[in-house]
């Protein structure tokens, strides 16, 4: 696959969930608990609490469920060594929760390194555009890979933790923090799968091709001989 165009798309769409993947590391909203009185929520960093509503908004026809407007959020990091040693908490917990965070930041640093294939390909001549394909979507494919195991361990610590229980069916939920990590994933695999379709299906670049070696080497005395410049007779 040789064509600028489509490494040019791809590039654009791996961007974008470059940009999910950090949102997702920052955003403190993995796990959350809305009830009216509070908000509370786990990032893979940080913890945060919000409490006390300080205002509750309706539409004038009141035809519109109210809306909880809550107090600055406080956050600390997490998690902390008090957290590790709670009663509420399993023993792997920390554990699983700080690979969780390794592998999302393992997994931007692979976009990077990533990103970094598809400039030097795009820029890089037509062997390169006809050969990196391996590359850039093993990279893309690695990356995929950490952030979907990052998203696989939040939400099974959800459904396993007993921290995360005390709410019943409508408490802990999964948060925008995890459905950017997860959103990120699907288009890195999509981007994947578009280099590789598009390999087999568009023509290849015009231009000069190589000439192979075994080529090189008896094309020129051919080339003589038949002018008859240094033919033997």
């Amino acid at each position: 696959m040789a064509r600028r165009v489509v490494y040019g798309v791809g590039l654009g769409f791996f961007l974008i969930s470059m940009a999910l993947t950090l949102a997702s590391m920052i955003l403190p909203t993995w796990i959350t608990w809305d009830t009216p009185t509070s908000h509370t929520s786990y990032g893979l960093h940080s913890h945060c609490t919000s409490l006390a509503p300080i205002d509750i908004a309706t539409t004038s026809m009141n035809t519109a469920p109210p809306r909880i407007l809550y107090s600055k959020a406080d956050c600390r990091p997490f998690p902390s060594y008090s957290d590790c040693r709670s009663s509420t908490t399993s023993k792997h917990f920390c554990t699983w929760w700080r690979s969780a965070a390794f592998l999302s930041s393992l997994s931007f640093i692979l976009a990077l390194a990533t990103t970094t294939s598809f400039i030097v390909v795009i820029l890089g001549g037509k062997q390169k555009r006809m050969h990196g394909w391996k590359l850039v979507t093993g990279l893309v494919l690695l990356t995929e890979a950490a952030q979907i195991a990052t998203a696989v361990i939040v939400a099974t610590m959800l459904e396993t933790e007993e921290r995360f229980k005390s709410g019943g069916v409508d408490g802990w939920h999964i948060g925008k923090g995890w459905w950017a990590a997860f959103a990120s994933a699907v288009i890195q695999m999509c981007v994947a799968l578009g280099i590789i379709i598009a390999r087999g299906i568009m023509e290849e670049e015009g231009g000069y091709e190589l000439i192979p070696d075994d080529e090189r080497e008896w094309r020129p005395r051919r080339e003589r001989d038949q002018s008859g410049g240094w033919a033997r007779w």
